[in-house]
Order: C-alpha cells, then sequence, then structure tokens
C-alpha cells in the first residue's frame, strides 16, 4: 500500500470513529434525555403539527390571531399527551366535546360555571398531562360562589400574546359563552409573535450576500441540527438554563424587559377589545417584576386584578420540567394551582 493510500485510509477510519461517535453520543441523548432536550424536538412537531395558520384571503392577518390548534387531536409527546376537543381547545380525554350553551338558562350546559382561560404555553400546561394541568386542577378543586361546579376550558396556545389571545376570544366566546374569562398576562406578550412574517415582502429588509461556500455551511449545518436534535438540545440549552437562573434570582428589572414600554399600546387594545367581548374578565399576571400600566388599566376599568407571585424558595424547589424546558412540571402547575384558587377565593369569585 502506497503512502498516500495509508494517508486516506487513516482519515477515513477517523472520520468514521468521529461519525460513530456522534452517533453514540445523539443515541444516548435520546434514550436517557439527561437535559430535557426532547423538549426541542417535541416543539417542533407541535408547531407543525398540531396548529393550522389562520389565512385572510390566502395570508396572515395583520393583527390577529395566527395559528390555532387542530380540532380533536391526540399527540404523544415524549413527557406528556396532547389532546384537544371539538373546538381545538385543549382535553382531558379522546372526542371531547364542549356542550353548547343555548339561550335558554334552564339548559344543563348551564349547570356548570364556565370560565375560560386565555393564554401561552403555561397557561397550555406544556410538558404535563391534563390531568395535571393547574387549569384542570383549579377545576377539580374549586367551586363558585354560588355552589356551582367548575367547568374550565384552556385555550392556552404556544407562543401566543396578548393580541391573539384577544382574536381567538372574538372567535369563541359566541360558541362558548362562557361566565368569566381569565387572561394570563406573561412578560412576553409585548414581544409580537410572527410580526417578521408579517411584514410585507417588499418592504423585508434583504438579507446580506454571501458566498455558495457559506450558504453551502449554513445547510449543512441547519440539517445537522434538524437531524441530531438531541445533540442541538445540548448545544442549546444552556443559554435557557441561564435565563431561568436569572428570572429565579429576580435580576430582571423593568429596563430589562423586550418590547417594553414601546409596545404595552399594542396591549391595551387587546385588553380593551378582550374586556368588550368578556361578560366578566379577570387578570392574572406573572410578570416579574409587575408592569404598572396593567396593573393601572385594571384599576381604570374594574378588572380583578391577581398578581401570581412565587417566592424565591418556591422557584428554586423544582417546579420545572427539566434543565432545557422552564415551564411548569406538575408541582409547579400543582402550586400555581393553588395560588390562583386561593386569589379567586379572595376575589369572591369561588367559594371557600
Amino acid at each position: 500500500m502506497t503512502r498516500t493510500k495509508k494517508v486516506f485510509v487513516r482519515l477515513g477510519l477517523v472520520l468514521l470513529s468521529l461519525m460513530a461517535s456522534v452517533f453514540a453520543v445523539e443515541a444516548w441523548i435520546r434514550a436517557f434525555d439527561p437535559l430535557g432536550v426532547s423538549y426541542y424536538r417535541d416543539l417542533r412537531t407541535y408547531m407543525f403539527g398540531a396548529r393550522d395558520l389562520v389565512l385572510e384571503n390566502g395570508i396572515l392577518p395583520p393583527d390577529g390571531c395566527l395559528a390555532k390548534h387542530k380540532p380533536m387531536l391526540d399527540m404523544e409527546f415524549h413527557t406528556f399527551r396532547f389532546l384537544t376537543n371539538n373546538l381545538g381547545l385543549r382535553a382531558g380525554s379522546p372526542n371531547e366535546v364542549v356542550p353548547i350553551r343555548e339561550e335558554a338558562r334552564c339548559s344543563k350546559a348551564w349547570d356548570k360555571y364556565r370560565i375560560l382561560f386565555m393564554g401561552d404555553s403555561i397557561t397550555l400546561a406544556w410538558g404535563v398531562n391534563d390531568e395535571d394541568s393547574w387549569v384542570r386542577r383549579i377545576e377539580n378543586s374549586g367551586r363558585h360562589a354560588e355552589g356551582k361546579p367548575l367547568e374550565c376550558l384552556n385555550a392556552g396556545n404556544m407562543q401566543y400574546d396578548t393580541v391573539q389571545s384577544a382574536a381567538l376570544l372574538h372567535s369563541l366566546v359566541d360558541e362558548v359563552k362562557p361566565d368569566l374569562v381569565v387572561l394570563n398576562f406573561y412578560i412576553n406578550d409585548f414581544k409580537p409573535t410572527y410580526s417578521a412574517s408579517l411584514l410585507d415582502p417588499k418592504k423585508r429588509p434583504k438579507p446580506p450576500k454571501r458566498s455558495a461556500a457559506r450558504k453551502l455551511a449554513n445547510r449543512l449545518k441547519a440539517d445537522f441540527f434538524d437531524h441530531f436534535y438531541g445533540i442541538s438540545g445540548i448545544t442549546s440549552q444552556r443559554k435557557v438554563a441561564e435565563g431561568i437562573h436569572r428570572f429565579k434570582d429576580r435580576e430582571y428589572t423593568l429596563e430589562q424587559t423586550a418590547y417594553y414600554p414601546q409596545n404595552w399600546p399594542r396591549c391595551e387594545t387587546a385588553l380593551d377589545r378582550m374586556l368588550e367581548d368578556s361578560p366578566k374578565l379577570v387578570i392574572f399576571d406573572h410578570t416579574q417584576p409587575k408592569i404598572p400600566e396593567l396593573v393601572n388599566w385594571s384599576e381604570e376599568n374594574n378588572v380583578p386584578y391577581i398578581w401570581l407571585e412565587f417566592s424565591n424558595e418556591e422557584w428554586w424547589s423544582g417546579i420545572h420540567n427539566s434543565v432545557a424546558d422552564s415551564h411548569f412540571n406538575a408541582k409547579g402547575n400543582r402550586l400555581a394551582a393553588e395560588k390562583a384558587l386561593r386569589a379567586l377565593t379572595e376575589a369572591g369569585i369561588l367559594s371557600d
């Protein structure tokens, strides 16, 4: 064997060894999921498989609901099962149908006090089964002040902001006829979801010119991280973990809040729309620190305002799904439900 051939053989063996190591590491991560990085793959599956875009004349609406859950879904993710009912709201069992409320108050559909929960993935209770979600725990443990049992409908959607929640409520309220609407407000409500996709293509900034080699490298990188989502998740989780720790340590200030205060008028308009559509509206504020404009808006409009604050001890007590996924686990959902039940009772909406 010539010297040149020996060099190529050695290089080939090195490449094969490297590829085998990559596959072995990926297989180990997928099998044991030490940091919960399956979240990234599940999120991708959810975004492309669980929802339909809401198009108006073939385009996304300029200021409204961009995507809704498909009805009658039954999807298995890494750590939980996700089902929806006939309205595309999160469900507890397959083929669940929301009872239609007729105008006559004597119909059986009015026997329960119906609460419609609006918000993003925290409302949705991403990462846990429906029976462990804080919305379902409220339904099972609470009772209306007049003695009626609760019927809690979960309209949470991943990556929703206030504008999208307002649009979804507008499309649901006549059919659902809730007795109470609970809006969960989060710090990321200030960030316009999918704002880039709503721009006029002619007005979008042109991407910088890249060489053919650079384009090929970017494409190979994207394909690698798409197929090796375990390794991709490991490389991405550090930034997420740092964000969780900063929030636990209460290092955020109003000045550091993205898109605040410039996007408050956008949120305020959506809140006004929700107030108009709701028979009764309650605000659950999950922000840290509080947004003073939200507090003032609630007071001015006589809307019950509830701050669902978690102490530092609670944040450190293991209430998140994983290092990679900061959503509440079953314990976190239980704590959120307990706080919400106490607050709604103190507000006179629920009974002791």
